[in-house]
């Protein structure tokens, strides 16, 4: 199989990041809470959604083929060697851990309650539609799920109590329907009634904007020449969509991160077949959100009012593009990071990022990044690098009492860690394979009591008291 050599992000590191030391992971006496996976060792066709997939098995993607694309105008003396930008991709498409796992090591294995934040977390598992919200100590207090699904991507609970989930379904009657054909976007009740569906080419991300509106991502297929002439190209776009699920307006990304190359250079990637076509995915966008923090207006042009800011794993890339004219007014990442994910906007205006890091790195951290100096002010990462690594997904949360909330997306775990590094919550995804493998998660979220306090009041007690 011929490879493309094709640069990418460089694996020296930016100058200036702090240098933390956290503390080893001590025994926790917590609960764990573990419940029946009710697919838990069976599989589906191995057609993969973006960064994690529902595989027969947790070995590599073998089915990827690569031929050069073209990126005019693009060139770069850093190249990746021996293929491994595709044995990277392939690598983040393992749902499950690749060896067994202790059952006994499972749900919350440690809480200084002293020191964690206050609130509640939710979790929706990557290779089946269940989300469940719990309290610090792993209880259960609620949970939703929906049959014949592939997985969930992401799911947020709503002010209201509703669920809103980036889905993808699996049709028992068409098992060799393509992916993106069965991609979609939902609203659940308290209660799990379906409010409403559309189904669209949604992937990784969907949340509420600042004026109640839904803010997502969703991807179409056409022959942009520019980048390959004969071969289509995966083209992102902002969807702005109604809180019923109506569109509004969208956005190409392909257009915002071309239109200021003094900004951004955009890297050429593989050409791939996978889920079910050949095609190019340039961009691969994971989160998007609108920048709103009117009272640092006055301080640089990101945060102006309808600057969105937007995290691409393939360009190693977070960028901010101007909602309005759909151009790019900063961008920062190629040579810092590496396959980046969930970049969201601090009330200090730093950005909050997480920097996955390639097979070869082999370790993951979050950096807290100054957007205007372009410095790392804040970074974590493993006293033993090696052991927090996720090379797809991930997620990061900034939280109230100045703790981060860390998703290790492969490994199924999520922790809690203050500023100095110390870990004070470590959950651990209980719902274990019928091989006692443990499945990932794509992000983890706390929320704070003030949101759910009121809506266990409103709607009654735990379903697991």
């Amino acid at each position: 199989m011929s490879k493309t050599q094709m640069p990418i992000a460089s694996p020296q590191l930016a100058a200036g990041a702090a240098s933390i030391t956290a503390v080893r992971i001590t025994a926790g006496i917590a609960l764990a809470f573990l419940f029946a996976c009710s697919r838990g060792g069976d599989s589906k066709p191995d057609e993969a959604p973006c960064c994690g997939a529902r595989l027969a098995s947790a070995e590599l993607l073998t089915n990827v083929t690569a031929r050069p694309a073209i990126v005019s105008g693009v060139a770069s003396s850093k190249e990746l060697s021996n293929g491994s930008q595709a044995e990277l991709e392939a690598l983040g498409y393992i749902a499950v851990t690749e060896d067994p796992v202790d059952p006994a090591r499972s749900g919350v294995v440690l809480l200084d309650r002293a020191r964690a934040q206050p609130g509640y977390s939710l979790y929706c598992n990557h290779n089946e539609g269940f989300a469940a919200l719990i309290d610090l100590e792993g209880r259960v207090l609620h949970q939703w799920a929906s049959p014949n699904t592939r997985h969930w991507a992401s799911c947020k609970l709503l002010p209201n109590g509703d669920l809103l989930v980036v889905g993808t379904e699996f049709d028992p009657a068409a098992p060799h329907k393509k992916l993106d054909e069965q991609r979609y976007l939902m609203v659940l009740g308290w209660d799990g009634s379906l409010r409403w569906r559309r189904d669209m080419a949604v992937h990784h991300h969907a949340a509420l904007t600042p004026d109640g509106d839904i803010l997502t991502l969703d991807l179409r297929y056409r022959i942009i020449p520019e980048v390959h002439t004969a071969v289509v190209t995966r083209e992102d776009f902002l969807v702005l969509l109604s809180r019923q699920g109506e569109e509004k307006t969208r956005r190409s990304l392909w257009e915002a991160f071309r239109s200021r190359p003094d900004l951004l250079t955009i890297q050429p990637v593989e050409v791939l077949h996978r889920w079910g076509r050949e095609h190019v995915d340039l961009i691969h966008a994971n989160t998007a959100e609108f920048i709103h923090h009117p009272e640092l207006a006055d301080r640089h042009p990101i945060y102006a009012a309808g600057n969105v800011l937007v995290t691409s794993r393939l360009q190693n890339a977070i960028a901010v593009v101007d909602w309005r004219t759909n151009r790019l007014v900063w961008a920062w990442g190629p040579g810092q990071v590496m396959g980046p994910h969930d970049a969201t906007m601090l009330e200090n205006g730093n950005i909050l990022l997480f920097d996955n890091g390639s097979k070869e790195r082999g370790w993951s951290r979050v950096i807290e990044l100054d957007p205007i100096e372009e410095k790392i002010v804040w970074s974590y990462q493993a006293p033993e690098p090696s052991t927090f690594f996720t090379v797809a997904r991930g997620s990061c949360q900034r939280l109230p009492n100045g703790n981060t909330l860390i998703t290790d997306s492969n490994h199924g775990r999520a922790f809690e860690v203050t500023r100095a590094g110390e870990i004070v919550w470590d959950f651990l995804n209980p719902h274990l394979s019928s091989d006692n493998k443990r499945p990932g998660m794509r992000r983890v979220e706390r929320y704070l009591p003030d949101h759910v306090d009121p809506l266990l009041a409103r709607f009654g007690p735990p379903i697991n008291p």
